[in-house]
């Protein structure tokens, strides 16, 4: 741009105008005494006095909570500590303090005591945190929870120095402590308590075979146990009775509490506990439930079991020929079962024996009661055959132990081949109507010489020749 004395002026270029920023409008600030939130509460203001005792109210009940879920608990004693009403515990509640509270003792129907008690939190103690300590009033000095709940209990037991032993006697004590307990007004409504009990931790400190020993005595562990779902299972033993004519038998005496139970209190404990269970008990199967049994206990558990006891009955040769003589006396006489489809009783014979070859089995015990002597010799080399090891084999009747010498174990000591033992058994049984599903209908219909040639094509199976034991 020229001037009029004829200079040259150069115009700056114009700065261009700053945008105008749109803030949005601030949120009025809330009074803290009006916010509905415990966050914007402040304990300093007066008008939230109630609800800051109320929150250390809460602070202090989970200590408690905390307290009473791992502590040196008394065996004894069962029942609640609940801390005061607000109105009554005027205190500060803070670990350390003496807190005023309500002890009851469940026993009763109505058995409280005011107490006054310390908690103390978790220090550390060469390098590891300990837990809750409760110091209670006692006379003029503190003493520990523990001992404070066992005098408890014990107190509130005896009756004129004695501890009561009839019906009548707790009835005048539990009138006695129901009259005391109304001396301090009505009965709390619960509502900052927590319950005291017997825990479960120290049992976890002691030796493993005393753990397993305690359990065993708390079931009422017996060697036998009958697996099921019915009223027979569980564990049982054998009592010795004489009846009016002095006759000697044995009856069955069941626990009252199942082994499952058990089972279901800690996992620490199941790592031990089920093959203990497993290796030491002898478990009792009639003609239902094996099968069932070893499937649901999985194979971790079936290389544990170490005993078992076969009670068949009167036709264990017919169950033997279902599920558990070898595959080439099944596949050339064995029974047809009405299963549909047809294919059912194939699968349920592979399962089952597919099971039993897991097994390697310390003792196998047969009951003889009811079973043909006739048929002892393919029964016990069947079962003897199927299961992958077996040391020993024993014979009980009616709950006594058979010995070796016995007359009804005679036809064990014989040497027979297979062929010659489904021949006695083809006989004996070719026209019982009891048994006459233990041979398929053309089977059933043969003469003896059709029977032979029926197994010759396996004569090297058939013609093989062994002890039964």
């Amino acid at each position: 741009m020229a001037h009029s004395d004829g200079s040259v002026w150069i115009a700056r270029p114009a700065t261009p105008p700053r945008p105008q920023l749109r803030t949005p409008p601030t949120t009025p600030r809330k009074h803290p005494s009006y916010s509905s939130s415990p966050v914007g509460r402040s304990p300093r203001n007066p008008e939230n006095a109630s609800w800051v005792v109320e929150e250390r109210r809460k602070a202090y009940l989970e200590h408690m909570d905390k307290w009473a879920k791992n502590h040196d608990s008394s065996t004894h004693f069962l029942g609640t500590l609940q801390i005061m009403s607000p109105e009554t515990q005027v205190e500060n509640l803070d670990l350390g303090k003496s807190v005023k509270c309500v002890l009851t003792d469940k026993a009763w129907s109505d058995a409280r005591k005011h107490v006054v008690v310390r908690l103390f939190p978790p220090r550390a103690k060469n390098g590891n945190k300990t837990t809750y300590r409760l110091l209670m009033r006692s006379g003029s000095g503190w003493m520990g929870a523990r001992e404070v709940l066992e005098k408890e209990y014990f107190a509130n037991r005896r009756i004129a120095g004695r501890e009561y032993r009839h019906a009548y006697d707790y009835h005048h004590r539990n009138v006695a402590l129901a009259e005391r307990s109304r001396l301090l007004g009505p009965k709390p409504d619960g509502k900052d308590a927590v319950m005291i009990g017997p825990l479960f931790h120290p049992f976890l400190r002691l030796p493993i075979e005393l753990q397993q020993y305690i359990l065993a005595l708390a079931v009422n562990k017996t060697e036998m146990h009958q697996p099921g779902k019915n009223r027979h299972s569980g564990f049982y033993s054998y009592v010795e009775n004489h009846n009016q004519g002095g006759v000697r038998y044995r009856r069955k005496v069941r626990s009252p509490t199942k082994f499952p139970h058990v089972l279901c209190l800690s996992k620490s404990l199941n790592s031990h506990l089920n093959p203990y269970f497993y290796r030491t008990t002898t478990f009792y199967f009639e003609t239902q439930g094996f099968t069932s049994f070893l499937w649901s206990i999985g194979p971790d558990n079936r290389r544990q079991v170490k005993k078992i006891t076969l009670a068949f009955g009167a036709f264990a040769l017919l169950h033997c020929m279902r599920w558990f003589v070898p595959d080439e006396i099944f596949e050339a006489i064995g029974p047809q079962l009405g299963l549909k489809p047809l294919g059912m009783q194939y699968f349920w014979r592979c399962q089952i024996r597919d099971f039993i070859r897991e097994l390697r089995l310390k003792m196998l015990n047969i009951d003889l009661t009811y079973v043909p002597k006739e048929d002892l010799p393919i029964i016990v080399r069947a079962l003897r055959t199927c299961f992958a090891d077996v040391e020993a084999i024993g014979f009980i009747y009616d709950g006594f132990a058979v010995a070796k010498g016995d007359p009804q174990l005679r036809l064990l000591s014989e040497e027979k081949s297979w062929g010659e033992l489904c021949k006695d058994a083809f006989l004996r049984y070719q026209n019982a109507a009891h048994h006459s599903n233990m041979f398929r209908t053309e089977v059933r219909d043969m003469s003896i010489e059709n029977f032979e040639a029926q197994l010759a094509p396996n004569k090297v199976f058939f013609e093989q020749v062994e002890p039964s034991l």
